[in-house]
């Protein structure tokens, strides 16, 4: 279920790269961060809430 949620997460941003500068008031080159964190987390979230859900 983690897995899912996570991956979905991750595709509801791809849509908005175009908007983010508007939508942030920011560089094209910093809104690029967004994503990064985005997959960042995901990727670290990941294997903690899998940890979690064992125990």
């Amino acid at each position: 279920m983690a897995g899912i949620v996570g991956s979905l997460m991750q595709t509801l941003v791809v849509p908005l790269v175009g908007e983010l500068p508007r939508l942030l008031d920011a560089d094209a080159a910093d809104t690029s961060w967004v994503i990064t964190v985005t997959l960042l987390v995901g990727a670290v979230a990941t294997p903690v809430v899998g940890k979690l859900g064992d125990l």
